[in-house]
């Protein structure tokens, strides 16, 4: 492969990065419809060199229907099998990129030198990346977005001049699969193929984003919400998400959406919005608790607070959110409210005041305005 390991990146090199990086993000978000004729060669090439017979082709436009006709080309191929192994993604990459890839990463001196190296060369692989919890049947169409393999293979063979006559083959036949397939899901006797979505939205940061509409459209209208790179549930999605509402936080069963939500919507309005328990207080500092999981129907002590005088910390407490305890600091010259979460083990405000200011007992300070 190589002489000598790599042991750093020249300028030069450094600046082909965006080069490369801007010529497969264009192949991973491209939004052109595919060539059903070059997607079918491409599919049929990569089959044939694992050794499996031309499998069935469907073609769709509804991303919402494919899993209704992944059931029916179940029944149809494996008729009475109770369970399939879906492999068929994790062989095609293995077989095509996975052991050229590996042995590239060898090529390097160090692992902090190839892990640099591939962080800067990734490209947000669109499906992949979102919630698996949330869009777990998504997940299965993966192959054909992961443009991050053959960018890095492709920087690297060029760049450093690697030699890779040994897999010449395979490479090439990886990059028609990335290039030609748009989206689908490989199966040993059958392929889906869901055409690429007619409009991507991403926000600032390059992660896939829109408000109150889907960021990632198809043709026949149906979509993906995405919020900032999370996905969402249509009917979270739909809304702007300056109007969702705390009464969802009780509603969510997941627990990662459940936090996303709590994070989103901020505690102002989940206090003022939901009923609150007071646990203690101690001068102008208030413990609080929100049982999320019960609620409704609690006696508790509704905090009339205006959100336009309060401040509030992100959550600095790695804790489940069936119940949140915060500390409600209140300015006794301005009536200005802060509000901070606080570990689910503190007993009093002075037990939280004193966490929060890293042990120092409340007696030893006065209070902050």
């Amino acid at each position: 492969m190589i002489q000598e390991k790599i042991n750093q990146l020249t300028l030069q090199q450094e600046a082909l990065i965006l080069q490369y990086c801007d010529k497969w993000r264009k192949v991973a978000f491209s939004t052109d419809r595919i060539d059903r004729q070059k997607a079918i060669e491409a599919i049929n090439q990569a089959y044939k060199f694992l050794g499996l017979s031309n499998p069935e082709i469907v073609f769709t436009d509804n991303y919402n229907n494919t899993n209704k006709v992944w059931l029916s080309l179940i029944e149809k191929h494996y008729p009475g099998v109770d369970e399939i192994m879906h492999n068929m993604p994790y062989r095609l990459w293995s077989e095509l990129i996975g052991k050229l890839h590996y042995k590239i990463r060898d090529c390097f001196s160090s692992y902090y030198i190839y892990d640099n190296l591939w962080r800067k060369l990734s490209i947000v692989d669109i499906i992949a990346n979102l919630s698996q919890d949330l869009y777990s049947w998504n997940s299965k169409i993966s192959i054909s977005n992961d443009a991050t393999y053959c960018n890095f293979v492709d920087f690297c063979v060029s760049v450093f001049d690697l030699n890779i006559s040994d897999y010449m083959v395979q490479w090439h036949i990886f990059q028609k699969v990335v290039k030609n397939c748009g989206y689908f899901i490989p199966e040993e006797r059958f392929v889906i193929f869901c055409d690429r979505p007619i409009k991507l939205s991403f926000d600032n940061d390059n992660l896939l984003h829109a408000e109150g509409e889907p960021a990632i459209e198809f043709a026949d209208e149906s979509g993906i919400y995405v919020h900032h790179g999370v996905a969402l549930p249509q009917k979270y999605g739909k809304h702007h998400s300056l109007k969702w509402q705390s009464q969802w936080i009780l509603e969510e069963k997941n627990a990662e959406l459940r936090r996303f939500l709590i994070q989103i919507i901020g505690y102002s309005r989940i206090l003022s919005d939901l009923q609150v328990i007071e646990l203690d207080s101690y001068k102008e500092y208030t413990l609080l608790k929100i049982n999320i999981k019960q609620n409704n129907g609690v006696d508790t002590n509704n905090i009339d607070v205006n959100d336009e005088d309060i401040d509030f910390d992100v959550d600095e407490v790695d804790v489940d959110d069936e119940i949140i305890y915060l500390l409600k600091m209140t300015c006794p010259s301005t009536g200005h409210i802060h509000v901070l979460r606080v570990p689910p083990e503190m007993q009093s405000a002075r037990e939280a005041i004193e966490w929060i200011n890293w042990g120092i007992n409340p007696e030893e300070f006065a209070v902050q305005t």
